[in-house]
C-alpha cells in the first residue's frame, strides 16, 4: 500500500529489516545494485546470495565479482575498509547454486541456508543467444518457483 511520496521505500525497508533474504542474480548488473541498496537500506537485513560457484568457489566470487564493484564504493567509504569487511562477513552468505539446474544445484547446506529466508529474490538471467527469451527466462522461473514452494509457505 503505497504511503506518502517517498514513504514507500522506508515502509519496504522496515518490513525487511532484520529479515534472511534470499538473492539469486546477484553478481549481474541489477543484482549487484540490489544487494548494495539493501546492505545500505534495509538495517540488520541478512542476505543469502546464491551464485554459480565458478573454479574458486561461491564465497570467492561473491568478494571478488559483487563486492569489489564500484557500487559499494559509498559503503565502502562510509565504513572505511575494515569496517565493510566485517560487516560483509557478518551480512552476506554465500551459497553455490545454479538457476538453469533442478534445485538450484544447492547442496544440503544451500538448502539449509535458503530455507530459513523470510523472501526468495530473483534476478538471475541465463544469456544463451540460441535459445528463444521466453523459452530460457520461463525454465528458471519454474526452477526457482518449484524449489521456493518446497521450502516455504506463502504465508509467515
Amino acid at each position: 500500500r503505497p504511503g506518502p511520496a517517498g514513504r514507500q521505500g522506508v515502509v519496504i525497508a522496515d518490513s525487511l529489516a532484520g529479515r534472511r533474504i534470499a538473492v539469486a542474480g546477484s553478481t549481474g548488473f541489477l543484482g549487484t545494485a540490489l544487494v548494495g541498496r539493501l546492505l545500505r537500506s534495509v538495517r540488520d537485513c541478512e542476505l543469502v546470495l546464491v551464485v554459480r560457484p565458478g573454479r574458486r568457489g561461491a564465497r570467492r566470487r561473491v568478494d571478488r565479482d559483487i563486492l569489489r564493484n564500484d557500487a559499494f564504493d559509498r559503503l565502502r567509504d562510509e565504513l572505511g575498509t575494515d569496517g565493510f569487511a566485517e560487516m560483509t562477513a557478518q551480512r552476506v552468505t554465500a551459497v553455490a547454486g545454479d538457476v538453469a539446474v533442478d534445485g538450484l544445484g544447492l547442496v544440503d547446506a544451500g538448502r539449509a541456508a535458503i530455507a530459513g529466508c523470510y523472501i526468495f529474490i530473483h534476478s538471475a538471467a541465463i544469456v544463451s543467444f540460441g535459445s528463444p527469451l521466453y523459452q530460457a527466462s520461463r525454465s528458471e522461473e519454474r526452477r526457482v518457483g518449484k524449489e521456493c514452494r518446497s521450502r516455504w509457505s506463502p504465508y509467515p
